[in-house]
């Protein structure tokens, strides 16, 4: 599942809900029973929806309302000493374990381990044999930020590669896809067009930045990932242009903010 905004949690919930929890936040307003008296019930609902919206952070309507979503797990992981643990379960391909809330909620967390990565790699503790266990080097579990990364910091792109991972790597998904064309890039690249602010998520790090698209070399329909895109960095002069590949283009700079992830 894809992560509910916090417009979606608040729709799920009834006017008297609403009405209920906007009072025990609001006590101080003595205008509150006359004003609610005076407004329609369908615009009164709209409004504490909006209110909500505003005046509370995603973290917060989650705990007013007490919401829990319904998230995919498959396996388990056991912090030992601080170092995680994997049980694997069967998915839909293979024998893997994934987690969707430490994807959507801890984006340093691990979230994703391939079915290759328990070769060889199996550590029994107590009796119990985990498929893999330790750090990345010897156990190879991908978090968030990790899966964001092998996608060059496309979130879009990222989500629908978390939802269809079953059993291979990352990596392997991705280079499949782009080898059979099966990439809609002028879905997941569709901020790129000429005139528009993009973030250039440069390899090397060090001219990361905002950037405005000048030109694009192929025409839509023909694009590739590494389709070279022309970027005048924001603050350049004209004639400081940069080729670049269509894959380091995002529309936010989610790989340098990867703290702020709600």
């Amino acid at each position: 599942m894809a992560k509910i905004t916090s417009n979606e949690i608040l729709r799920e919930q009834s006017l008297e809900k609403l009405t209920e929890v906007y009072y025990a936040q609001y006590k101080h307003d003595n205008r509150l029973p006359e004003l609610f008296e005076l407004i329609e019930p369908e615009k009164l609902y709209e409004w504490l929806v909006e209110q909500f919206d505003n005046d509370f952070s995603y973290k917060e309507i989650k705990e007013l309302f007490d919401y829990q979503p319904d998230y995919l797990q498959i396996g388990e992981v056991e912090y030992i000493n601080g170092i995680p643990h994997f049980l694997f379960d069967q998915s839909s391909e293979g024998l893997i374990f994934k987690d969707e809330e430490a994807y959507q909620e801890n984006w340093d967390a691990p979230c994703y381990v391939p079915e290759y990565a328990a070769e060889d790699a199996a550590v029994t503790v107590n009796d119990i044999e985990y498929e893999c266990a330790g750090d990345k080097e010897h156990c190879d579990w991908f978090s968030h930020n990790d899966l964001l990364d092998i996608c060059h910091g496309n979130k879009a792109l990222c989500d629908e590669m978390f939802q269809e991972l079953n059993w291979t790597y990352p990596s392997t998904w991705l280079e499949d896809r782009d080898t059979h064309d099966s990439i809609d890039l002028e879905h997941f690249w569709s901020y790129v067009e000429v005139g528009n602010k993009v973030w250039w998520n440069d390899p090397e790090q060090k001219t990361c930045g905002w950037c405005t698209v000048v030109e694009i070399k192929d025409p839509k329909g023909e694009w590739g990932i590494d389709t070279v895109v022309l970027i005048l960095p924001e603050g350049y002069s004209v004639g400081s242009e940069a080729e670049v590949p269509l894959c380091e283009l995002t529309d936010y700079p989610y790989l340098n903010n990867i703290e702020d992830n709600e």
